[in-house]
């Protein structure tokens, strides 16, 4: 009889997890959509190239959708069943509080062995393919898309006007505004440039024979040149950051190489490794009793529930690792939010246990 009960309890963890996290995956995606359609329609990029960015963008949004969707599915069927009084029922026939979790805590199990192999191998890999997917595009798209007499501003923080193409890859007459710098903005005119590469893969700017006047509160300098190059970035630069392309013990190994403010970035990088999937384990002693608190709200309730822990829990995570960068706590504190959910998970679930 318990061997029914948790393969049913399963099949429905297993029947709502999958459309919560299509939900939540294309909730987080909206924003990145819209973005990627915008630079689509500006640097000549072709929906197939969309799709397969899209693709290459899933192991960064699951990371945080696989932990989310996992509560909510067991809130939503806890609670569906909290609701029913069939839990009421299981206590009354003896079944206890583990017996009850069992399917939760199998269920939460995989979900972190998938977790953690996305932040591990998964994710690495898929920012490096997309990174270079970007600059592909760059490489043969964006001259072909750049259109002589236009304003540009594809390109993060520039501003770019050509004034003729005598072939594709060629520029003339070329005026830039780059205020990337905020302090300290450029205005940059040549005769001639292309887009091209650097040694590590990055697009840059190639531009021939012209001037650079920098301005800095009330001075201005003016510089001419025969030849200037600049890296550029497009509006997709959230999604090409190298250190996401990093495995945790390169992580670590590249961390030993720094120090300040760089070296506790790549710290805070390598931890979040590992504390996105850990949290799973504790949403595992997290979801049973927390359903059950909620009483006979129906589904809803455990939807909401689900959100607000999760909405709590990510605060959390930028707060500490915002006082983690600024030096102002230890790299390890990194694990706060994750070791304060698991506490008051604990705590729940004993507490729920002794009914």
């Amino acid at each position: 009889m318990i061997k029914i009960l948790h393969k049913t309890i399963i099949m429905d963890i297993i029947t709502v997890f999958p459309v919560i996290a299509v939900c939540l995956d294309f909730v987080l995606m909206m924003e990145k959509i819209i973005r990627l359609t915008r630079f689509m329609s500006g640097v000549g990029v072709s929906f197939a190239d969309i799709l397969r960015v899209v693709i290459l963008i899933q192991p960064q949004l699951l990371i945080l959708t696989l932990p989310m969707s996992f509560l909510i599915a067991v809130l939503i069927t806890y609670g569906r069943m909290n609701m029913d009084s069939e839990i009421v029922v299981m206590k009354s026939a003896g079944i206890s509080m583990w017996q009850i979790s069992y399917p939760a805590f199998v269920s939460g199990l995989v979900v972190f062995l998938l977790t953690l192999m996305m932040t591990v191998y998964v994710s690495p890999l898929s920012a490096r393919k997309l990174r270079l997917l970007v600059n592909e595009t760059v490489r043969m798209r964006a001259p072909l898309a750049l259109d002589a007499g236009v304003f540009h501003n594809e390109f993060k923080g520039i501003t770019l006007m050509i004034g003729s193409k005598p072939s594709p890859h060629e520029m003339r007459d070329i005026f830039v505004y780059d205020e990337r710098d905020k302090d300290r903005p450029k205005v940059i005119t040549s005769k001639s440039g292309r887009i091209v590469f650097n040694r590590a893969g990055d697009p840059v700017f190639d531009i021939r024979n012209g001037s650079l006047d920098i301005i800095n509160g009330n001075t201005f300098t003016e510089l001419t040149f025969r030849r200037y190059v600049f890296r550029i970035t497009l509006g997709l630069n959230m999604l090409t950051e190298r250190l996401k392309e990093k495995t945790p013990l390169q992580l670590l190994q590249y961390a030993e190489k720094l120090r300040g403010k760089r070296r506790r970035e790549v710290m805070v990088e390598f931890h979040r490794r590992f504390t996105l999937p850990f949290i799973n384990i504790f949403l595992i002693f997290l979801g049973p009793p927390l359903s059950m608190l909620s009483g006979k709200r129906g589904r809803l309730s455990g939807f909401v529930f689900g959100i607000a822990v999760c909405g709590v829990y990510y605060a959390m995570l930028v707060y500490f690792e915002n006082l983690v960068r600024t030096g102002k706590l230890y790299h390890m504190f990194a694990w706060a939010p994750v070791m304060i959910i698991g506490l008051f998970s604990v705590l729940l679930y004993w507490r729920e246990s002794k009914r």
